[in-house]
């Protein structure tokens, strides 16, 4: 009986699953997971991650460096592709897209943006191509130099028109739709609509697509910082054009178009242009107008009496934009309490607000805003310096269903109103208090008043200073022939907060590090840096708790030192077992072997940030090749030292690990250079 019950302990369950169940499982994971993580696991997945079935969303973003032979190499293995996305692999050229257009005939959705092919390919794949949907030409420098003849350009629309009673998403940028502004007019199930750099757009042409695709719900018109001078000049009348004719268009009749989605962030547009625009789109439910200059109070009337539906508003860095522009008769004022208010009147199905940089909103806008829309989940007030604990604290009355809080620059909060949002905002997952330097106490109530005795991974009191949240065995637990040491976990009431930055909130000690480890074991993602008050003390107790983590900074300023140290490498090595992300830059009491040890006990560890001594680069690297194998190492900057006891130069680093086992692959840190190796 002991030796089946021994057997039955190391089942692996997962492959229990039917093979049908596994491939959904891994249909979510990136290219890179694919072809290197699930391969390396066992014979079984080695076989599952050539089936066809992973292969029909194939994103190469990853492998910008990515070349002809091995591309044709991945077509020629998986021709079932119906989604391919190129953008950025620079590499590639007109062959891959003559190959595309051979081989893989159930392609609906192609993404070249950023590349080098020119209209020639383009067009071959656009002939073969019949059930394209979504087409992203955005930035093809070289496709606009093939359209100078009007042959070359009449080519390239009748390619387009063949696509027009399928064809659903288009991204292009301004140079681009002024030339096929006809052809697109032609697109009857045209859904969205994404135009980029769109400084010499006619306004007439963009018009005309608006009353043709009746179907048009997503509609986006920006700018892109290449040229920011130009931006945020009032040169560009692209706005004030379309809203005039839209005004001649309404004369005697009535003109309203589908839209319910409207992106027109960097734009110049003045208050009586946006009340034609939405006068005309009465289904908005999403509306971006961040770093618009001219966004003001008076702006957010406009949405009081316009958008009765409007659930996600930006309205991010108005105010910052404005005083960066010195151009007279620029700039229409700030978002006050007062546009906070009216949003609160006329949108009262608001779930999503971005008011970033807007540093005249007070207490009582927010208090307002929060009576006026209690669906709010998602509430971004960066850098809003005068708010006070006087309005924060309420917000759990007000808004039970907050998901997402960005606090950060708010210098005037405090633990007293931060602790009431961790501990009744049942759904909250994100909360940045970045640079609040007087949250300095957090205390949580109600969190110990039931818990458990359970199992402890450390051996001995010794490993971490505070052997107070530490019991003694009871008689029971010896007999059941248990450890001899143990943690108490509360089990009422724990937050489910996953990601919480407390960056440069100076005044942080241990004592309050111990209170969020008790009441948020669900962390994914802690930040540290700039917390010089945090010791080894406090670190290696969140650890005991937060057992999820995946990424942890405790990065350390220059003024400042962390006194962070090997020590808290021990714990992150014992308890961290699924972390991708590291970054202890500037913390120069830890040393190589403490690095080496986090390296060596982290299998799924990605990417690592730290400090060197520049003299021990060639030691440091030496040491973490013997316990994982590097990918890539990149020397990300250097200094002098501060410290008068330690003179020598550091050196920031950056290194990349190839995961060793499946622990929660993402991918995310992964570097270009990996497309150099044969996976596929």
């Amino acid at each position: 009986m002991d030796e089946i019950e021994e057997d039955t302990n190391h089942v692996c369950y997962i492959s229990l699953l039917a093979d049908s169940l596994l491939l959904e499982i891994f249909n979510h994971l990136s290219l890179i997971d694919t072809c290197i993580g699930i391969r390396l696991v066992c014979k079984k997945w080695f076989d599952l991650s050539y089936d066809q079935y992973l292969w029909t969303n194939l994103d190469l973003t990853p492998c910008s460096t990515i070349t002809d032979c091995t591309f044709v190499d991945i077509l020629n293995n998986h021709p079932k592709i119906q989604k391919l996305n190129l953008s950025g692999c620079f590499n590639l050229t007109d062959e891959s897209l003559f190959r595309v257009s051979e081989i893989c005939r159930d392609l609906k959705d192609l993404s070249i943006r950023n590349t080098l092919f020119t209209l020639d390919g383009v067009c071959s794949l656009l002939s073969s191509s019949n059930l394209m949907t979504s087409l992203d030409l955005y930035h093809c420098n070289e496709i606009l130099n093939g359209l100078t003849t009007f042959e070359n350009v009449s080519k390239f629309k009748s390619q387009w028109y063949l696509l027009k009673k399928n064809l659903k998403v288009v991204n292009i940028d301004g140079a681009l739709f002024g030339i096929m502004s006809s052809t697109i007019s032609y697109l009857t199930e045209l859904e969205e609509l994404k135009i980029e750099s769109c400084q010499n757009i006619d306004a007439k042409s963009l018009l005309s697509v608006l009353t043709s695709c009746k179907k048009l719900k997503v509609l986006k018109v920006t700018h892109k910082p290449f040229n920011y001078p130009k931006i945020t000049s009032p040169d560009d009348e692209l706005v004030e054009e379309l809203v005039a004719r839209m005004k001649a268009e309404t004369i005697g009749t009535s003109l309203t178009f589908g839209i319910t989605h409207l992106d027109m962030s960097e734009s110049d547009i003045s208050r009586d242009g946006i009340r034609w625009m939405l006068s005309c789109m009465p289904n908005l439910t999403h509306l971006v107008l961040a770093l618009c200059p001219n966004v003001s109070d008076l702006t957010l009337e406009v949405l009081e009496d316009q958008c009765p539906f409007l659930e996600h508003l930006n309205v991010r860095g108005s105010e910052h934009i404005q005083c960066m522009i010195s151009t007279p008769g620029v700039g229409g004022g700030s978002i006050t309490d007062v546009g906070l208010a009216a949003l609160s009147r006329g949108c009262p199905r608001l779930r999503h607000l971005n008011a970033v940089a807007s540093s005249n909103i007070t207490d009582l806008g927010v208090t307002t805003l929060a009576k006026g829309c209690p669906r709010l989940e998602t509430l971004l007030l960066d850098v809003c310096t005068q708010l006070s604990d006087r309005s924060i604290a309420i917000l759990p009355d007000l808004c039970p269903n907050l998901r997402h809080l960005d606090l950060s620059g708010c210098v005037q909060l405090t633990g007293a109103g931060i602790s009431p949002l961790i501990t009744r905002l049942s759904h909250l997952r994100h909360l940045s208090l970045r640079t609040c330097r007087h949250v300095d106490t957090l205390t949580f109530v109600n969190v110990a008043r039931d818990a458990t005795v359970v199992r402890s991974p450390l051996e001995t009191k010794d490993n971490v200073e505070d052997s107070s949240i530490y019991n003694e065995p009871t008689e029971e637990s010896e007999t059941a022939n248990k450890p001899s040491l143990y943690v108490v976990i509360p089990l009422l009431e724990c937050s489910k907060i996953a990601h919480l930055d407390l960056s440069f909130c100076s005044k942080l000690a241990n004592n309050s590090l111990k209170q969020i480890a008790y009441y948020c074991p669900m962390l994914v993602y802690i930040s540290l840096m700039g917390c010089h008050r945090i010791t080894d003390k406090g670190i290696n107790l969140l650890l005991c708790y937060c057992v999820r983590l995946t990424s942890i900074v405790l990065a350390s300023s220059k003024a400042q030192r962390s006194s962070v140290s090997n020590a808290s490498m021990w714990g992150i090595s014992r308890f961290c077992e699924h972390l991708e992300y590291l970054n202890v830059n500037g913390c120069l009491q830890i040393t190589v072997e403490g690095l080496a040890d986090v390296a060596s006990h982290c299998p799924g560890l990605v990417r690592l940030d730290c400090s060197v001594d520049g003299n021990k680069l060639g030691e440091f690297e030496n040491t973490l090749a013997k316990v994982r194998n590097i990918i890539n190492l990149n020397r990300k900057g250097f200094s002098p030292s501060t410290s008068p006891s330690k003179r020598f130069t550091e050196i920031q680093i950056s290194v990349h690990f190839r995961t060793r086992a499946l622990a929660f692959p993402q991918g995310r840190y992964l570097p270009d250079r990996l497309s150099n190796i044969n996976i596929f």
